[in-house]
Formats: structure tokens, sequence, C-alpha cells
């Protein structure tokens, strides 16, 4: 007599063994298909905060302007925030994805002033087309600057009258948090789970080129494109060298391309 449930011997049945075979195939196949999409949303939001920060960076690019609207800007209280740095700003900041600094350091003795309104957009002008001194009594009012004083210099006046007596409103730099989101996002999701194309290591390197361009291209290879059997993974050391000759060619090719339309 037959033992029950397709046992023979104390042994599972074929019949079994396929079942089971084929159950766990369909379990696997779900999670593969799970880590898929889990992964594919990593990388929208890879990009969706990359157009952010590139769209906030270009927002707050500084733009040339002359000194008349730099006193027109502080007399009617736009202005949030004001520095004189050294060299001059670039509109286009080309440096490493995750540097978190500024382009030009602070230097009071700079010759050009940078400056922000309300609405976020950067200005800036040579310390050069300023036209002179101005009295005291501009500075303690606000409401006119005049030439021919002997007091100290138009710049540094204005610069005491931004900082003390301008109530400042500026809001979120939202490049900077998309900036730090991108951080935190693209290195939880590279060392979550090995990445197919390259080691950790490689993408390391490749995500701090700059202008997010290692970033979109990590995006691109590991999160949103289907899997795929890999034979040869990049390592370390090609992102290294990839990296560092990107960090050098990246900016130098959007300092050409910015004296070509400024010569437009």
């Amino acid at each position: 007599m037959g033992m029950p449930g397709g046992l023979a011997n104390g042994q599972p049945s074929p019949t079994a063994d396929g079942g089971c075979a084929a159950e766990k195939s369909i379990g696997r196949a779900r999670a593969g298909r799970g880590r898929w999409a889990a992964s594919r949303v990593v990388g929208i939001m890879l990009v969706v905060l990359w157009v952010l920060y590139f769209a906030s960076s270009l927002w707050a690019a500084p733009v040339r302007a002359s000194g008349d609207s730099l006193r027109a800007a502080t007399e009617s209280g736009r202005v949030t925030d004001i520095d004189r740095v050294a060299s001059r700003p670039a509109r286009l900041s080309a440096s490493p994805m995750f540097s978190f600094r500024g382009d030009n350091s602070t230097d009071n003795t700079g010759d050009y002033l940078v400056w922000s309104v309300h609405n976020g957009h950067r200005y800036y002008t040579d310390v050069m087309t300023f036209p002179g001194p101005i009295t005291s009594s501009a500075i303690t009012s606000g409401t006119s600057f005049v030439s021919g004083s002997s007091e100290p210099s138009y710049v540094d006046r204005v610069t005491d009258f931004v900082v003390k007596r301008t109530h400042f409103e500026g809001g979120i730099a939202w490049a900077g948090l998309a900036q730090l989101l991108i951080l935190l996002l693209a290195l939880g999701s590279l060392f979550n789970r090995a990445p197919r194309t390259g080691t950790r290591w490689f993408w390391f390197w490749v995500i701090n080129v700059p202008l997010g361009i290692g970033l979109l291209w990590y995006a691109s290879s590991e999160r949103l494109r289907e899997p795929a059997p890999i034979t040869v993974r990049r390592g370390g050391g090609q992102g290294f060298l990839l990296g560092l000759v990107a960090t050098f060619a990246i900016p130098l090719a959007v300092t050409v391309l910015q004296q070509l339309v400024d010569r437009i």
C-alpha cells in the first residue's frame, strides 16, 4: 500500500521535488524583481536630486552687474549677503561634487564684491566700478550715496551697511541641501549592495567628479538599467585615475566655455 502525500519508502516523490523547486524559483524571481524595483527608485531619486542641485546652482550662479546695481539693491533693502573676494566668481562651479566649499574665499582687499538678493540670485562687480567714497549720513539712512567725501571707501561702507543694518532674509540653500541628500543617498546605496559594473572603490572616486557627471553615470549603470551579467568589474585604481583626470579636465572645459560665452 502506498504511503500518503506521495511518499514511497520515506522519500519525497519526484512530483514533490519539482513543486518545491518551482516555488523556490518563483520566490527568487519575485525577490529579484523587488530588488530591481527598489534599485530603480533609488536611481530616479538620485537623478531628481541632481536636477534640483544643478538648477539651484545655475539660479544662484553669480552674474556680472554694475556698482550702481549694488547701490540700488542696498538702498532698497534687497541685499541679503555680501562678500569681498580675491578672484572673479565663476558662473558655474566646477569643483568636485562633494567639496562643500565656496569657489572664492573672503578677502577684505579683494577686487570683487559678490552679493545675494532675496530671490536667491547672486551678482558680482569689480570694485573699480564704484563711483567713490560715501558719507556717514548715507550709511545711517541707507537712502542715498554721494561721492566727494574723505570718508572711508564706498566698498568698505556699503559692506558695513549691509552687514550691520540690513535685515537678512536669505532662504534655504537648495543646492547645498540637494548636495547633502545626494551624498547620503549615494553612499547609502553604494555600501548597501555591491555594484555590478565597478567595485565600491571605483564608484567612490567617480561619484565625486565635478558637475555630478560621475553621479549620473553611477545612477544609469547601477540603478536604472536592467541587471545583466558582468564579466569584468572596474577597479578602484581605474576610478581614482578617471576621477583625477575629470577633476582637471571638466573645470578647464567649463572655463573655456564661459570665456566663449562672454565673447558672444
